[in-house]
């Protein structure tokens, strides 16, 4: 049985979550782009005091710096892969908790244009969705204008 303000539509506005999902990505993408390319840049810096020092491009030292390049690298892609989906799954869930009382509260006007006369039920928001102080204001707003039903 599905508790009474769930909501089972995970998209509930496509066009807004799908954007703030993308945004934050985006984010993502550039803060990981930049991490990446300060890390080589620090690897460059490395590799030119190699070469000051004379030391043969098949050194040791060489060797060890390539082998911890490659260990970053792939350590921060499988990071990024991991921050990829968190951040698609963090996206849809606090994207879903602000679309979801706009859609209500969307819902609510739409069915009182409906239907001149019919009381409204109060408007209520599930208990993890952004925005209850609107619910407040438009109820007491309704109850004043007669137009709440009594429970």
């Amino acid at each position: 049985m599905k508790p009474k303000n769930s909501r089972s539509t995970l998209l509930i506005n496509p066009n807004f979550q799908l954007r703030f999902i993308l945004a934050t990505l985006i984010l993502l993408f550039f803060t990981l782009a930049s991490i990446y390319v300060t890390i080589q840049y620090f690897f460059c810096e490395l590799i030119d005091i190699g070469i000051d020092q004379n030391l043969y491009h098949d050194s040791e030292y060489f060797k060890v710096i390539a082998n911890q390049q490659m260990y970053l690298s792939n350590f921060l892609l499988i990071i990024g892969l991991v921050l990829f989906i968190g951040t698609i799954v963090w996206g849809l869930y606090f994207s879903h908790r602000i679309a979801g009382p706009i859609y209500k509260l969307n819902k609510l006007f739409a069915d009182s244009n409906k239907i001149e006369g019919v009381k409204l039920r109060p408007l209520t928001f599930r208990k993890d969705d952004f925005f209850h102080e609107v619910t407040n204001n438009i109820n007491e707003y309704l109850d004043q204008n007669h137009l709440l039903e009594k429970q």
